[in-house]
């Protein structure tokens, strides 16, 4: 029984004791003398249990104003009645300062100010230390300026050997400047000016497999001053053999170098070209059944190979895409109206078109190439138009206009390309560019892989920054550059496991015999992108602001002096009134 409800029920037993002395030992008196009475103890009662036990309210509402690195609180940093003050260890407060109260960490402020229900951050904003504890909290900030430097990077974390790879940003505060990409023998690979955005993008490609540090520069106008120079991590690993089945109805250019990159990539490839009737060359056992399609990751077909399948050979195709598998076809001509049909079958919508026949790819600045611009290469296309629903870009020109389009189809993709002389790029010299797009078109339709199951969180990582991994694992290792190994413990709740290194360079994740390399960069590499992601982080907690109810705020209980002074006003005047009914009592 709590102490509640036992004082209630004690006040009820004399309220009931003292009811019936009334009715047995002072019947003299009046009956409203009574009642007054009666209602007098209630109401002492009452005040007494508001005394022990006064009600709860709840508490007004503060705002922690909270300082963080970069900020530059001065006079006009006036402080609201409500609203108290606290640094965070980024924030550079002199030892016997008396501006603000510090604190380790945010969750240690928000517990030394329990009424706390809103944050006004000043400053650069919140470390990914703090974010969580802010995640409960409508949060107010205005976004520090950017730092001059590289602020956004974008490039693969993973490449296969010999694939043209991309690496594109932007740079903030730096008109005129040069971006240049190095090697990890640090010998310039491509060089690009800044558009006026501040935006660039660099292509290179990298031949064998290993963990490289490839390298940004930024330099002045004058090509030879550095300005920034930053890590760019790069995993080149050796690519899963596809399986690739390849039928033509005639044999082409196209077929001869596609059928030769296939074979020098070391893909899986059967194929079967039509000669003249009942003669074919082959390479493998190309088939075109249930068993065979379900062991083949891609498959290419000219638009003649697709017109001429049965509806039975349609159907094993149409289910072996559903079931996962990549169906690129290719058009060798402009279809007529009955063609035009089947290609609406697997989705795809052509009607004719009044452009040029010929375009050209996009220009490249990698090391291919000493000047940018120079390297844009012809290409002719079908005189076609095609629509589709949900789909995605296959291959574009310099113009953006689409060359080719794929669309998901149940767990698998099916693509359509309309251009006609791809082999024209190899002839011309450009054999990684070649390679490049066949084997990003094979990344892009093949049958899909099973990710990973270790991912960590986040593009980027630094020095003594957590990294946290989701996923239910019980023997997960990191191993550091030096070859250390730490172990890292899974929280039963989340599933998260969280790891703080120590050290720059490549790391590796390690779980359930699977290993996964990340980077590391050190402190000062980066200083600009790491201010960005921050403030990119802090921006994305305070959006989250219309949706996150304001704290609920925990009660305390209310002031008991009203409710003392109450039972005794209430208890002086029952006290005057059994006094005077006794008096008149005696004199009856």
């Amino acid at each position: 029984m709590s102490a509640e409800l036992a004082v209630a029920l004690v006040l009820c037993v004399v309220a009931l004791g003292w009811l019936i002395a009334e009715l047995v030992w002072v019947a003299a008196d009046s009956k409203s003398s009574k009642l007054a009475r009666f209602v007098l103890l209630l109401g002492c009662g009452l005040a007494f249990y508001l005394f022990a036990f006064p009600p709860v309210q709840s508490q007004p509402g503060q705002t922690l104003v909270v300082l963080t690195a970069g900020a530059e609180p001065g006079g006009e940093l006036a402080l609201a009645q409500s609203e108290r003050l606290v640094a965070l260890p980024e924030f550079d407060l002199p030892a016997d300062s008396q501006l603000a109260e510090r604190a380790p960490d945010l969750a240690s402020a928000l517990r030394r100010f329990p009424a706390a229900s809103r944050l006004r951050i000043i400053g650069d904003g919140l470390s990914p230390r703090d974010l969580a504890a802010a995640a409960a909290l409508p949060v107010e900030y205005s976004a520090a300026a950017s730092q001059p430097g590289i602020v956004d990077l974008r490039s693969p974390s993973t490449v296969v050997p010999g694939a043209l790879w991309a690496v594109g940003g932007r740079v903030v505060d730096h008109e005129q400047a040069q971006i240049e990409l190095l090697d990890p023998q640090q010998s310039p690979l491509a060089r690009s000016q800044l558009d006026a955005d501040g935006r660039f993008e660099l292509f290179a490609h990298s031949p064998i497999a290993g963990l490289f540090r490839y390298q940004l520069r930024l330099l002045a106008a004058d090509g030879e001053t550095l300005i920034e120079q930053l890590s760019l991590p790069l995993q080149v690993e050796t690519p899963r053999v596809q399986r690739i089945l390849l039928f033509s109805r005639a044999p082409n250019a196209e077929q001869k170098y596609l059928r030769r990159w296939a074979v020098d990539s070391g893909q899986q490839l059967s194929s079967s070209i039509n000669l003249r009737p009942r003669l074919s060359m082959r390479l493998g056992s190309p088939q075109l059944s249930a068993d065979a399609l379900a062991q083949t990751d891609l498959l290419i077909l000219d638009d003649r190979s697709w017109y001429r399948l049965s509806s039975t050979q349609r159907s094993l195709v149409a289910e072996a895409v559903e079931a996962g598998l990549g169906l690129l076809l290719r058009l060798t001509d402009e279809p007529n109206q009955a063609q035009r049909r089947r290609l609406a079958e697997i989705g795809f919508a052509v009607a004719e078109a009044e452009i040029s026949r010929q375009t050209q790819l996009p220009a490249l600045n990698s090391e291919l190439h000493n000047s940018a611009g120079n390297n844009a290469l012809q290409i002719s296309r079908r005189l076609v138009k095609v629509e589709a629903a949900s789909a995605v870009p296959l291959l574009t020109d310099s113009q953006g206009s689409a060359l080719g389009l794929w669309r998901a189809q149940g767990d698998g993709r099916v693509g359509l390309l309309w251009v006609g002389d791809t082999y024209g790029i190899f002839l011309k010299g450009e054999k990684v560019r070649y390679a490049s797009l066949w084997a990003n078109l094979l990344g892009t339709l093949a049958r899909a892989q099973d990710a990973p199951v270790l991912q960590h969180v986040g593009e980027h990582h630094w020095v003594d920054q957590r990294i946290a991994w989701c996923a239910r694992q019980t023997d997960a290792v990191v191993i550091d550059p030096g070859g250390e190994t730490v172990s890292l413990l899974t929280d039963e709740y989340t599933a998260c496991a969280g790891y703080w290194p120590r050290s720059a360079g490549w790391h590796r994740l390690r779980a359930n015999d699977l290993e996964q390399p990340f980077y590391v960069r050190a402190a000062d590499d980066g200083v600009a992108l790491r201010h960005q992601q921050l403030i990119a982080s802090n921006l994305s907690l305070a959006a989250e602001q219309p949706a996150r109810a304001v704290a609920s705020l925990p009660s305390v209980a209310g002031p008991r002096w009203p409710w003392f002074l109450l039972w005794l006003a209430l208890s002086g005047s029952l006290w005057w009134l059994e006094r005077r009914a006794t008096t008149i009592g005696r004199l009856a």
